[in-house]
């Protein structure tokens, strides 16, 4: 007991002691990191997206500073059976202090099964609507991580 007692004791200082701070504490402002207003969707790619980004945002994704993004889904064949769904997201999210907007870009993809001689049309839909949501939820996961990597940046380099 008195071992792990004084290892928690030890760990704690040494990370007191390194400037470590948790990803998702307030700033100086009282702002959650990671706390955006998403913009408007206007199809339904960007409503799918936009969801999953605000599940994943501290807060309701309604209160912060702007968060804007472009998103873009295609289809590529890759066998007879086999269909990737490709999707990139260019973001652009303003800053609480005023500072340069953060930009990133994050792109993935997804898979389904097209026909084959177990299928039927109405489950290949399914797939693919399936495949459509997952992919979107993998890019909202994507950039929630890459603007928070992005605010520790500038936190640990206030002239960026």
């Amino acid at each position: 007991m008195f071992r792990r007692l004084s290892l928690l004791l030890t760990l704690s200082l040494g990370l007191t002691g390194c400037g470590f701070s948790p990803a998702l504490a307030p700033d100086a402002s009282g702002r959650v990191a990671g706390t955006y207003t998403v913009a408007d969707p206007k199809s339904a790619a960007e409503f799918r997206f936009a969801r999953a980004l605000r599940a994943h945002l501290p807060g309701d994704g309604m209160t912060g500073p702007r968060l804007s993004y472009q998103i873009s889904i295609g289809e590529a064949g890759t066998t007879d059976t086999r269909i990737n769904v490709v999707g990139r997201v260019d973001f652009v999210a303003e800053r609480a202090d005023g500072g340069a907007p953060l930009r990133g870009s994050v792109q993935n993809f997804v898979s389904y099964s097209d026909f084959d001689s177990l299928t039927t049309a109405h489950s290949v839909e399914v797939s693919k609507e399936d495949a459509y949501a997952r992919l979107s939820e993998v890019l909202a996961q994507m950039v929630w991580h890459r603007l928070l990597a992005l605010e520790a940046q500038v936190k640990a380099k206030p002239g960026l």
